[in-house]
């Protein structure tokens, strides 16, 4: 679709809010939801047309399915209307007015839209503009072939049980020994390369693939310590929670395996866990069942002590940021000694990511951490080992 004239019947469009975790940092996590449903209500009232339908993607994502005869010329142009309306939105919390920007990402070619226009994104990212329509001679090509292959790639570990999981092990720093194991996604390809989940979780995620990754990896986990008696923790975002085909499928796989006073399920801090009333069910349900509940990378931008008190966590890990500036950093070990100070209050546990050397350790239990996490102590392997 090179030639500006020609129409296209189908279009999508990625709208992002520029920076909104500095909303979250600056104002707070209720700011922040308030901006979230304010924006996706006057998204509502500006798009009245009925040929286009808006979408929540994730976090501060939305998208447009626009369905009705458009140019590259017509789009630009509405595209730029669009914004125009944007940036003239004020949202108010308390006596403050907090206005937005937005980079949008889009497409008028609908094969494999979702990535072509997630593509336009990260590119008019990085040039610095306000809006990129995707087009084939531009040079992103190399990146969504690059995408594309990552996508054959986790369709085929999904298909060929190449989703694996690796242990890392979590000591009690009263008595040194390991009593607990993260799980931490890996996988291979057909030459047994090893990949992290920094290579493909995003990827997984805009395809639709991830919650095939969290389902090989809630039953693997859970295979794995039917017979082992010790705890062990699974990441779970909000998005898997969210979904009711997953969580079932957790439930069932926890009462098959009979792992219900092992499991700990961990979440994301950092992912904006805004919609407390599902999260909430989800913790209720799990903690119904026998199963703990911890918040993972606490510590991170904008910390809501709130999440505690509502969400019945049992264990705080705090954020490797922090941690591992221990040894200098006097600001973080405030922050840190006020989390353990409140988490100690609820009678919550605490561990401590990332502990990388025998002095941060030291400090770590110095102020009282229940638990340490990290390479220093012992790192992902694809077996469990208890160390003494």
């Amino acid at each position: 679709m090179n030639d500006i004239d020609e129409e296209s019947e189908e279009i999508l469009l990625i709208i992002n809010i520029d920076d909104f975790r500095e909303i979250n940092d600056f104002y707070g996590q209720i700011a922040g939801d308030k901006v979230l449903k304010g924006f996706a209500n006057r998204l509502k009232v500006i798009i009245k047309d009925k040929n286009i339908d808006i979408y929540r993607l994730s976090g501060d994502e939305f998208a447009l399915y626009i369905h009705t005869p458009m140019t590259k010329n017509d789009l630009s142009h509405y595209i730029n209307s669009l914004i125009d309306h944007i940036e003239k939105m004020i949202f108010y919390h308390e006596d403050n007015e907090i206005s937005i920007r937005v980079t949008i990402g889009a497409t008028l070619d609908m094969e494999s839209a979702l990535e072509k226009a997630d593509i336009a994104l990260k590119h008019a990212r990085k040039t610095r503009k306000h809006f990129m329509i995707y087009d084939e001679n531009l040079k992103i090509e190399k990146q969504y072939k690059e995408n594309m292959e990552w996508v054959k790639k986790i369709k085929k570990a999904i298909n060929y049980d190449r989703v694996v999981p690796y242990f890392q092990p979590i000591f009690d720093n009263r008595t040194g020994s390991a009593v607990s194991f993260e799980c931490l996604m890996r996988m291979t390809d057909e030459n047994y390369d090893l990949y992290l989940p920094g290579d493909f979780l995003e990827i997984a995620k805009k395809s639709r693939l991830y919650s095939e990754l969290t389902k090989k990896m809630v039953t693997k986990c859970c295979e794995h310590f039917q017979n082992i008696d010790c705890k062990f923790s699974i990441n779970l975002s909000v998005d898997d929670i969210l979904n009711e085909e997953v969580v079932w499928y957790i439930k069932d796989e926890i009462k098959k395996y009979k792992v219900e006073d092992k499991i700990v399920f961990e979440i994301v801090e950092s992912e904006g866990i805004e919609e407390y009333e599902e999260i909430a069910k989800f913790i209720s349900d799990m903690k119904k069942m026998g199963c703990k509940i911890a918040v993972d990378d606490f510590g991170t931008g904008y910390s809501n002590f709130e999440h505690l008190l509502k969400l019945q966590i049992d264990y705080i890990k705090i954020d490797a940021s922090l941690i591992k500036n221990l040894e200098h950093d006097k600001n973080a070990e405030i922050i840190v000694k006020t989390i353990v100070d409140f988490a100690n209050r609820l009678g919550i546990g605490t561990v401590a990511e990332f502990v990388s050397s025998d002095k941060i350790l030291a400090k770590v239990k110095k102020l009282g951490i229940g638990y340490s996490q990290g390479f220093f102590l012992g790192k992902p392997a694809p077996d469990t080992v208890i160390i003494e």
